[in-house]
Formats: C-alpha cells, sequence, structure tokens
C-alpha cells in the first residue's frame, strides 16, 4: 500500500504541472454541475412547499441543505479561478 501510494506520488511529480492543472479543472467543473443540479432541486422543494403549504418539514432540510450546497459551491468556484481554470465554466 505504501509502495503504491509513493509511486503514484512520483508519478504525479512527472506529470506536467498544466496537465494537473487541466484533470483539476475538469473535476472542480464536474463537481460544480453536480452541485449546482442538487441546489436546484432543493430550490425546487423549498419553491413548491412554499407555494403549497406541504412538505413543511422536507423543506426546512432542503433550505438547510442548500445553505450547506451555497458555501461548499462557493468554494469550489474559488478553487476553479484559484487553478486558472477560467471565469466561467462550458
Amino acid at each position: 500500500m505504501v509502495r503504491s501510494f509513493a509511486l503514484v506520488v512520483m508519478v504525479s511529480l512527472l506529470v506536467p504541472m498544466s496537465a494537473r492543472a487541466v484533470d483539476d479543472c475538469g473535476l472542480i467543473k464536474r463537481l460544480m454541475n453536480t452541485l449546482g443540479a442538487s441546489m436546484a432541486r432543493n430550490r425546487m422543494l423549498i419553491a413548491s412547499s412554499q407555494a403549497s403549504g406541504d412538505n413543511v418539514q422536507q423543506a426546512e432540510e432542503a433550505s438547510a441543505l442548500l445553505a450547506r450546497q451555497s458555501k461548499d459551491f462557493r468554494e469550489l468556484r474559488e478553487d476553479y479561478v484559484r487553478n486558472r481554470c477560467g471565469d466561467d465554466w462550458d
């Protein structure tokens, strides 16, 4: 196990930084897209609950989850910019 970890570290040191940045950018982009879709579902659930008055407890849980997701999304967005992935994503 330690030997394979050392091999991964050595290989990652041999990969040019720009190639790793592209991989990181792709991963961050996928995470942002997945998180964004989940945030949209929670917003829909909250709006539906407010309109109908039903599922109040579920909407409160979705609201708490949405707050955490929003924080996580902002952090991912900062990582995206920090890694020089661009100012916007596709």
